[in-house]
């Protein structure tokens, strides 16, 4: 566990800033447990007080596993008690997104164009869409150039 992201409990199970929640391992799980992702949006002002994200915020607990392999690989791990007493777990020892782990081109254009949604029009992310996979072909990045004037 890195501190910055549970320290001090306290205030990461109850973030105050959108900034603060970005940097809470509470409140990222209690989002991503409920919502199935945590998106950008969940970090907005206006989300930060969501009861049902605070009350499973309330309940996570932060510990440390040694990892020998920080800082080139994010390594995680994670326990649930369920309400009957049963414990389900994952680890993740190299994360998605690492080159040896790495995200799906597919993954890599949903996440972009969630996160390109809030500031363009379908048509223009998905003109850089295109754009982006055409590079390999291109004999340069006009194309990409020109989408992300547009």
């Amino acid at each position: 566990v890195i501190p910055i992201t549970c320290e001090p409990i306290e205030h990461k199970r109850r973030p105050n800033t959108p900034y603060a929640a970005l940097f809470s391992l509470p409140y990222c799980v209690a989002v991503s447990v409920l919502r199935g992702r945590a998106a950008l949006e969940d970090f907005e002002e206006d989300r930060l007080g969501d009861p049902a994200v605070l009350a499973l915020a309330a309940k996570v607990r932060c510990t440390g596993v040694a990892s020998s392999r920080f800082p080139q690989y994010l390594h995680g791990a994670a326990r649930v008690r369920l309400s009957g007493g049963r414990t389900a777990g994952r680890e993740e020892p190299v994360n998605w997104g690492n080159p040896e782990n790495p995200m799906r081109r597919e993954d890599v254009e949903a996440k972009f164009r969630r996160n390109a949604s809030r500031a363009l029009s379908a048509a223009k992310g998905e003109a850089i869409v295109a754009a982006v996979a055409g590079l390999e072909a291109a004999p340069g990045a006009s194309a990409l150039v020109a989408a992300l004037k547009e």
